[in-house]
């Protein structure tokens, strides 16, 4: 049933579980029997040993198990009769829960891992999960914001919860944690998840630049793409899919010469019909989006070309 641990002084049983110990030794002689010795009591189990072990079996855990055992091997062989006990094996029964997992997943593509942990872009949906190990059937799920009295509870459906935020906003930003409660045994118990801290965040992600040609004008050198001269060549601008819409700024380092286009399938192609030494420098672009009434932008890295007449 899953209802053991190993604890520092050695197994802890949940309260309630079905467990065995079993008595084992090494096939010296046939027969004899294993008595089960429970330290501090006069309790004791006795069976014959089969195939040289016995198992004891307890339905159900409860405050009386608790303590150490013993196995004792009996045996009469040579008209004497002999006996060997093991080491002690020491049992507590907890009514301890497990700690349950917290996680965040997105359906949209707006999560990044951060430092600090996940990173939530604004206006995306995002859900955070709450699960146990199936250690008892039942129990709820209490998700905290730290620092606030905000909370959410969801009965556990197959040891775990989601909660869904459709759309992220500053309010989100913070610490949440999981808190798995259950009633079993005549008694509330509850145990807490780690915390998992959440960044929610306007940045844009970089857009990419690249070259391209249709005449096989384009060459790669050792300091970027070399064009002969004459030739028509294109630079594209594209992002990942984040937020629909925005524009394309094509700039020329060293110049305020610029091109703009809008964001087509979240990219722009720049054409240039026959390159020259004007065109030769560093280009970069600039992504532009109007969005939850704010305006962002984030910037490529810098393609640097040459125009020869090689």
């Amino acid at each position: 049933m899953g209802g053991v641990s190993r604890g520092h002084q050695g197994p802890e049983m949940f309260r309630g579980y079905s467990f065995t110990i079993t008595c084992s030794t090494q096939p010296q002689y046939p027969r004899g029997s294993f008595l089960l010795t429970f330290t501090g009591s006069n309790r004791t189990q006795t069976q014959p040993a089969v195939n040289h072990s016995a198992a004891f079996l307890f339905p159900a855990a409860d405050d009386s198990h608790q303590g150490n055992y013993s196995c004792v091997y009996e045996n009469y062989v040579f008209s004497h009769n002999f006996s060997s006990e093991s080491d002690l094996l020491s049992l507590t029964v907890t009514d301890h829960l497990v700690q349950p997992d917290i996680s965040l997943t997105d359906s949209m593509g707006g999560v990044s891992r951060g430092h600090q942990g996940p990173e939530m872009f604004r206006g995306y949906s995002f859900t955070i999960t709450c699960s146990t190990q199936p250690q008892y059937p039942g129990g709820s799920f209490l998700l905290t914001f730290t620092g606030s009295n905000r909370t959410q509870t969801q009965p556990a459906v197959n040891h775990s919860a989601a909660f869904l935020f459709p759309a992220a906003d500053d309010s989100h930003q913070g610490n949440y944690s999981c808190v798995y409660e259950n009633y079993v045994f005549s008694h509330n118990f509850s145990s807490e998840s780690d915390l998992l801290s959440l960044t929610v965040t306007d940045h844009l992600v970089q857009p990419d630049i690249s070259l391209t040609d249709s005449m096989g004008g384009v060459s790669r050198g050792h300091q970027g793409p070399e064009v002969f001269r004459g030739y028509s060549f294109t630079i594209t601008c594209s992002t990942q899919p984040q937020y629909p819409g925005g524009s394309f700024l094509l700039t020329f380092t060293g110049s305020n010469r610029t091109q703009t286009q809008p964001a087509v399938n979240h990219s722009a192609a720049f054409l240039f019909p026959a390159a020259d030494d004007s065109h030769q420098g560093n280009y970069s672009c600039v992504y532009e989006n109007y969005v939850f009434s704010h305006n962002f932008s984030s910037e490529s890295d810098l393609l640097s070309l040459t125009v020869t007449g090689n």
